[in-house]
């Protein structure tokens, strides 16, 4: 998962998703999906995959929990993962 830090982001309540792919050996490996200003990678194949490139390039490994803040209320999305995951919270807040 990864988001900009103090981004502010267009058009609220919005989702796109589309195939991620590996170009240069011409295979589908996942999908990236977006939710108001979130990217996620789906993974389906981690083949070649390196987790030192990918925090480098601001992703969030395993995210364990989401919040998403307005002035009125907070909701939260709680992710399960194997046991020994550290915590990883991210906090989106909506300015309205």
């Amino acid at each position: 998962m990864r988001a900009a830090p103090r981004h502010l982001i267009p058009g609220v309540n919005q989702i796109s998703m589309a195939p991620a792919t590996l170009v240069n050996e011409k295979r589908y490996c996942g999908i990236k999906v977006w939710i108001i200003g979130l990217e996620f990678a789906v993974i389906f194949d981690p083949r070649g995959a390196s987790l030192e490139q990918l925090a480098a390039e601001g992703w969030c490994f395993r995210p364990t929990d989401l919040s998403f803040r307005t002035n009125q209320r907070t909701h939260w999305l709680v992710l399960t993962w194997p046991a020994g995951v550290p915590c990883r919270v991210i906090e989106m807040r909506m300015a309205r």
